[in-house]
């Protein structure tokens, strides 16, 4: 599970450059945005967002994690 967490903190940074936006916000939406495709755990991760990162960060959360979500199927890693 770390690996994922860091992977997606790392994709949220590299985002952040090429897009001009925040750094600290686009790894932390990157952080429980991979998580949430990966685990099918959407609306687990927005809550994890918010209680990591505050809760001005819940509504694009939600976004993040959605969109992971339906990109990465209803299916997770951890099927069983």
């Amino acid at each position: 599970m770390t690996p994922l967490f860091f992977v997606g903190a790392t994709l949220g940074s590299a985002a952040a450059v090429v897009l001009h936006l925040p750094l600290s916000i686009l790894a932390a939406l990157g952080f429980v945005g991979v998580f949430a495709g990966v685990g099918a755990v959407p609306i687990a991760c927005t809550v994890m967002a918010c209680e990591l990162f505050g809760y001005s960060i819940g509504g694009y959360a939600l976004i993040a994690c959605g969109v992971s979500w339906l990109v990465a199927g209803r299916k997770g890693l951890y099927t069983e």
